[in-house]
């Protein structure tokens, strides 16, 4: 029976999944887990996912449905991976199960080992364990879509949200580094780019520094100044007052 493994370290996540890749995420792993509640009826969770007519493309006939479901199933099987992991996610169970010692099957031995709840999802189907991991399955697909919902929202809020856009902007190269197979923290064109950054940030804070206190300099003098001609003309008008 697989279980969990209690000791294996949750994946850190090095930037939070935006907007529209929460959305993609959603749809395929909704997708996946329809195609698979399908691929295993039981009640009550059949009842929850759209007919194989809207999910299978158009044309299969029902002598066909059960192959393109596997296919179907098969093609986003890498994807829901990439998918689960993004979030912190792994679908790598610890299982315990019995298997024949010999070819005859007259003995058996109990072995501990691996399984992947998704990229071995139609093998573990074909054994005897088959309900077990496809309850864990829909389990671990269920934390999913609740991280990226959670996540979508968070990242729709941060659209508005000025100092993103400024991050966003910031981060250009590094994305064009990335995008060109360098990896961030490993490359000394990172770093420099880095320092970079960090010296512009120091000299514009030390401009606009300056440039502030040269405004409340100038905003002290004339004040000072409209005190002095006050005090002269309030001045100039006493004796004219006497006099009369």
């Amino acid at each position: 029976m697989p279980r969990p493994d209690a000791d294996k370290p949750v994946a850190s996540i090095p930037r939070p999944p935006g907007f529209f890749e929460c959305r993609r995420a959603i749809e395929s792993l909704t997708r996946f887990q329809n195609l698979a509640r399908h691929h295993f009826p039981m009640q009550p969770d059949i009842q929850f996912a759209p007919s194989l007519e809207e999910l299978l493309p158009a044309g299969t006939s029902q002598q066909q449905q059960r192959w393109v479901l596997e296919q179907q199933i098969n093609r986003l099987i890498p994807i829901v991976i990439i998918h689960l992991r993004r979030v912190g996610l792994d679908s790598t169970v610890s299982e315990e199960r019995w298997q024949e010692k010999d070819y005859l099957g007259h003995e058996l031995e109990k072995v501990t080992g691996k399984l992947n709840l998704v990229g071995e999802y139609l093998e573990m189907m074909r054994r005897r364990n088959g309900l077990e991991g496809h309850l864990m399955l829909m389990a671990l697909l269920e934390q999913a879509l609740g991280l990226y919902e959670a996540r979508k929202k968070a990242a729709f809020r941060a659209i508005f949200n000025p100092l993103n856009w400024i991050a966003g902007l910031v981060r250009i190269p590094i994305t064009v580094l990335e995008r060109a197979g360098i990896e961030e923290g490993s490359s000394w064109m990172l770093k420099a780019y880095a320092w970079i950054l960090r010296t512009a940030v120091l000299i514009w804070t030390a401009v606009l520094s300056s440039k502030t206190r040269l405004r409340f300099s100038n905003l002290h003098g004339l004040k000072q100044d409209c005190s002095q001609r006050n005090a002269a003309t309030g001045s100039s008008r006493a004796p004219r007052r006497a006099g009369r």
